[in-house]
């Protein structure tokens, strides 16, 4: 697939959108994801998508499953994305790629109870990983 993802969305059962490694372009609707309330995995990764996350992500998916944005373009919002997936029931987070940056400490003490994967290679990241997060995520 190539080009962009419309705005609207009627799919209001939609547990599960997966357009990964296509050739999509553009800013992600994400206020128009956000609207689904049985939208469970997200995954867009190996695309060109734009935008900042969580930016409009923000307002919902409270049951978000899996959450991977990898690959892209999207600009990062460290202070927003921390405060969006604490203690929600995220099991699998893949951010692979995009530029995060800072201090790789302050991403790994995140209360996630239910993550089982976690993806953040390549995301120039530094710092050491803090010995909690091997206790946290047996």
């Amino acid at each position: 697939m190539s080009g962009t993802v419309p705005v609207v969305w009627a799919l209001r059962g939609l547990t599960e959108l997966d357009v990964a490694d296509n050739l999509l372009t553009g800013e992600l609707p994400l206020a128009s994801i956000a609207s689904l309330p049985a939208m469970a995995r997200l995954l867009v990764s190996g695309n060109d998508f734009v935008g900042e996350i969580p930016g409009a992500l923000k307002d919902g998916l409270e049951d978000m499953k899996a959450l991977h944005f990898g690959g892209n373009l999207f600009t990062f919002n460290r202070t927003e994305f921390l405060n969006w997936i604490e203690d929600r029931a995220l099991e699998s987070i893949d951010l692979h790629g995009i530029s995060i940056g800072g201090p790789l400490q302050e991403l790994l003490v995140i209360n996630i109870p239910g993550l089982t994967t976690l993806d953040l290679s390549d995301c120039a990241l530094d710092g050491p990983i803090p010995m909690e997060f091997f206790y946290r995520y047996p």
